[in-house]
């Protein structure tokens, strides 16, 4: 189970900070920060959520965004007035360490059997 600890980016040094992502890098933990997302979402006027979520819809994911703000709802309906390019595809697939860290692999004949005995 990862560490789960907040670091607002005005609360602490930047060598404070510094050690912190280090620290969650050495016990495993990837995606320590979002700029390679926000930077392909900036080419399109999109978020860091909408570069994410079209990054799915263009794999065919089904996806369910969940959201409480009005704003972010309307977000996440934001999808489809473009299309990621393939470099750009091929940039966030990239980031993909082919495993994972939540509940084990949905390719895993054994996950997939789990998940669907709970749906009966």
């Amino acid at each position: 189970m990862m560490p789960q600890v907040g670091y607002g980016v005005f609360q602490v040094s930047p060598q404070e900070c510094e050690r912190c992502v280090s620290d969650a890098i050495k016990v495993g933990y990837r995606m320590i920060d979002t700029a390679i997302l926000e930077q392909i979402g900036k080419k399109y006027g999109k978020s860091v959520a909408q570069t994410a979520l079209k990054y799915l819809l263009q794999k065919d994911v089904i996806i369910i965004p969940k959201s409480t703000h009005i704003e972010r709802m309307q977000q996440n309906l934001d999808l489809f007035d473009f299309e990621l390019s393939k470099d750009d595809m091929e940039i966030i697939s990239s980031l993909d360490e082919k495993h994972s860290l939540v509940i084990g692999s949905h390719q895993n004949p054994e996950v997939v059997k789990f998940f669907m005995s709970i749906l009966k």
